[in-house]
C-alpha cells in the first residue's frame, strides 16, 4: 500500500495506476493515514495531467481527516500540497489563506517544518508577483533559514533566491547578490528547475540573455512533481518569449497554457510575444489583471524589449 503511494508521490512511469490503486486500498482498509496519503497522490496524478480542479478536489477533500490525525507531518503535508493546486486555479486569495494557515500550524514545530511556512508563503507571493511583500519578509527568512541550516531542504536556497529577486526588481542590486552568494551556501546540485526558476527570473531582470538561455532547461518538471512547477512553467514561457523560437514557444504554450488556469495568460503572451500578435496579447492582459497578477501583467513591455534585443 505505501509503496503504491510513494511510487504515485514520486511521478514513476506507473503513477497514475498506483494513485488509483492506492486510493481503493486505503478505502478498504479504512486508515485514516492512508487514505490522506493516497488522496495526496491523487492530487498529484491530476495536477500532473493538467486536471487542476480535480487536483484541487482531492487536495481538499484531506481537510476532513485532519481531526483525526496525530501525525504532525500528514497534518503540514495537507495544506503544503493544497496550496498550488488553489494557485493552479488562479485562486492566490486562496493560496494566501492556506500559506497563512500552514504558518500557524508548523508554528510550534521544527526548523525544517517553519522554514515550509515560509517558504509557501513566499512562494504564493511569487506566484502572485507581490515583490514588495517578500522583500517585508526578508529579514524573517533570513532568521527562519538560518535556524534550519543543518537541515538539507531546497526551500532554504529557494527562499533566499526569491528575496534576492525582489531585491533585484526594487533596484537593490548589490543586496540581491549577497543573497545569492547566501544561497549558494546551500547544496544547490540535482535541483534543476526548482532553483532555475528564480535565476531565470534573476537573469531576465538583469537582462542577462545568454544566462536565461542557460537556465531555459526543459519542461519535464510537470511530470515529476507539483509544488515548484507552476513558477517553474510560467517562467519557462517568460524565457521562451524572449529567447526561443516561434515554434518552440507554440510547443510549450500548447502544453502548459491550460485555458482558464493560472498560466493561460503566460501561454498566451509568450505567444504573442513571439508572433507580435497585438491580440493575444490584450487577451493575455485581460487574463492577468483578473486574477489580479497585476506584476505580471505589466512585464509584457520589457520582455517584447527582450525579445528585440535578443534578435539583434
Amino acid at each position: 500500500m505505501k509503496a503504491l503511494i510513494g511510487r504515485a508521490f514520486w511521478a514513476l512511469p506507473d503513477a497514475d495506476e498506483c494513485a488509483r490503486l492506492g486510493g481503493e486500498l486505503a478505502e478498504k482498509l479504512g486508515d485514516v493515514e492512508l487514505r490522506s496519503a493516497a488522496f495526496d497522490a491523487r492530487a498529484g496524478a491530476a495536477f500532473r495531467a493538467g486536471d487542476y480542479a480535480g487536483a484541487h478536489t482531492w487536495a481538499m477533500r484531506r481537510f476532513d481527516f485532519l481531526p483525526e490525525l496525530s501525525s504532525p507531518d500528514l497534518i503540514h503535508d495537507t495544506y503544503l500540497s493544497a496550496i498550488p493546486t488553489a494557485a493552479a486555479l488562479g485562486r492566490i486569495r486562496e493560496a494566501r489563506r492556506l500559506a497563512k494557515d500552514l504558518e500557524d500550524v508548523v508554528r510550534g514545530l521544527t526548523p525544517h517544518h517553519r522554514v515550509h511556512g515560509i517558504a509557501c508563503t513566499l512562494e504564493v507571493e511569487e506566484l502572485a508577483g507581490a515583490w514588495e511583500t517578500i522583500a517585508a519578509l526578508e529579514a524573517e527568512t533570513e532568521r527562519t533559514v538560518e535556524a534550519n541550516r543543518d537541515t538539507p531542504c531546497v526551500r532554504n536556497a529557494r527562499s533566499l533566491l526569491l528575496c534576492a529577486l525582489a531585491n533585484e526588481l526594487d533596484g537593490r542590486a548589490d543586496r540581491a547578490r549577497e543573497l545569492e552568494s547566501a544561497a549558494d551556501e546551500f547544496p544547490n546540485e540535482g535541483f534543476g528547475t526548482t532553483l532555475g526558476t528564480p535565476r531565470a527570473r534573476l537573469a531576465l531582470a538583469r537582462a542577462e540573455l545568454d544566462r536565461v538561455e542557460e537556465l531555459l532547461g526543459d519542461d519535464d518538471w510537470m511530470q515529476r512533481q507539483i509544488w515548484f512547477s507552476l513558477p517553474a512553467a510560467a517562467a519557462h514561457l517568460d524565457s521562451l518569449a524572449v529567447v526561443g523560437s516561434a515554434a518552440d514557444v507554440e510547443t510549450a504554450a500548447e502544453r502548459l497554457g491550460q485555458p482558464r488556469s493560472y498560466l493561460e495568460p503566460f501561454g498566451l503572451r509568450a505567444l504573442g510575444v513571439a508572433h507580435e500578435d497585438e491580440a493575444l496579447l490584450g487577451r493575455a492582459d485581460k487574463a492577468f489583471r483578473a486574477m489580479g497578477l497585476n506584476w505580471h501583467a505589466a512585464q509584457t513591455g520589457p520582455l517584447r524589449a527582450l525579445r528585440k534585443r535578443a534578435l539583434g
